[in-house]
């Protein structure tokens, strides 16, 4: 996966597209009412919660190692092995708000 553009991505793999995007514009608008900050949200533990409830664990490896998602910054390319074991609907999604907050990147439909 190469980066192509300006800003950081994630990849990561979520069973429930809907579901995850839904939740995370709600926290989001919750922690801006509670007066949080930009930069505070874009860090806060609840939204790394929430990418850890909807991500699907044990499919993503990299170097060997397993893991949850695939970070990656603009120019940079990085190689990963996706393995999935049970039959259904996949969906790969960058749920960064940088460069588009309060709105995230599956809004862009990265």
């Amino acid at each position: 996966m190469t980066n192509k553009g300006n800003m950081d991505h994630e990849f990561m793999i979520v069973r429930d597209v809907e579901g995850f995007h839904r939740e995370l514009d709600q926290k989001v608008m919750r922690l801006q009412e509670m007066g949080m900050g930009t930069k505070g949200i874009m860090h806060a533990e609840e939204l790394e919660m929430l990418h850890h409830k909807y991500v699907v664990m044990g499919v993503l490896k990299i170097d060997g190692v397993e893991e949850s998602e695939v970070k990656v910054k603009p120019g940079e390319r990085k190689e990963f092995f996706l393995t999935l074991w049970e039959p259904g609907t996949y969906y790969y999604v960058c749920a960064e708000l940088v460069g588009t907050f309060p709105h995230n990147h599956i809004d862009r439909g990265m």
